[in-house]
């Protein structure tokens, strides 16, 4: 009887991060003309739902969202060295969200993905860090092609999988579905 092969590919580790938001983030200026208010966002930390994330790490976003609910991100960040207090709202960051802001209309607001941070020899992984937002700008370049970012947008082709992958309008074709849910895409 022959003896049953053991796979010799090992598993990688898994980095988990965490989701909050979204935060509404106060803008002043004309319709059209908006930015960030940088005197409400001295305060912004205090709040109870910023409170707790103040001085963790990990990766944003910034969207915008319309009346109708639906929402398209303009701007991907990382913390990494630094943490979401001193890194969301530099001054970089305020002039690339104004310039994004720039004729568009909808609420801005904020997504803060927390790193649930392992520490060897007591140093942070931050090249997960990295790679989660070098990840987390591919997804959302697939959704908005005019996203703030220039790190990480450039792009010699798009790919695409009807209705599974950067789906594309129009009706999915029937293996969509299940290969979405084998994937595990669907939740």
């Amino acid at each position: 009887m022959a003896a049953k092969r053991r796979s010799t590919a090992s598993v990688p580790k898994t980095y988990e991060f965490t989701p909050f938001g979204p935060f509404n983030i106060p803008l002043a200026g004309p319709a059209r003309n908006r930015y960030p208010d940088h005197e409400t966002l001295k305060v912004l930390w205090e709040r109870p739902g910023f409170r707790p994330l103040a001085d963790a790490r990990g990766c944003y976003v910034f969207a915008l969202q319309t009346s109708g609910g639906g929402s398209k991100p303009i701007y991907v960040g990382k913390t990494a060295a630094g943490k979401f207090r001193g890194a969301c709202f530099k001054d970089g960051n305020f002039r690339k969200l104004h310039r994004g802001l720039e004729g568009e209309t909808g609420r801005l607001v904020l997504f803060l993905i927390r790193y649930e941070e392992e520490r060897r020899a007591g140093r942070r992984n931050e090249s997960v860090i990295g790679a989660m937002e070098a990840h987390l700008i591919t997804v959302a370049y697939a959704r908005n092609p005019n996203l703030i970012n220039k790190q990480g947008t450039r792009r010699k082709w798009q790919l695409r999988i009807k209705g599974v992958i950067n789906p594309g309008q129009g009706k999915p074709p029937k293996g969509a579905a299940p290969l979405r849910k084998t994937l595990g895409l669907d939740g």
